[in-house]
């Protein structure tokens, strides 16, 4: 079920092209920070709640190598974020136009 969610966001979103671009402010990194922010999809995507379980289930998940849990957070706290938000921007805006939820509808309730 795990490969059809990964197969199905990169197909569907382009999810792992989205992320090639994202950036962090490492000076010299030996792991990218797009295959950081790839590991943090695929520990999204099979909904492990920390880092922790995740660097425990990496091997089970997926064969291949993962970073490890301390390269993801001193990765993660160096994010360019506004790159960050263009991909959430892209997902966010293609799953709306295809109907997949409504999408947001804030009302504003004032209180007298």
């Amino acid at each position: 079920m795990f490969k059809r969610i990964l197969k199905y966001s990169n197909k569907y979103f382009d999810l792992f092209n989205l992320t090639k671009d994202i950036t962090d402010k490492r000076a010299r990194p030996q792991i990218s920070a797009a295959f950081v922010s790839s590991s943090i999809l695929c520990m999204l995507f099979s909904n492990l709640g920390s880092l922790n379980k995740f660097s425990i289930a990496k091997a089970i998940l997926v064969a291949g190598n993962f970073p490890s849990a301390v390269t993801i957070a001193r990765s993660s706290d160096g994010i360019d974020l506004e790159i960050l938000r263009q991909v959430l921007k892209k997902t966010y805006l293609k799953a709306k136009r295809s109907k997949m939820f409504a999408g947001f509808n804030i009302k504003i309730y004032r209180y007298n």
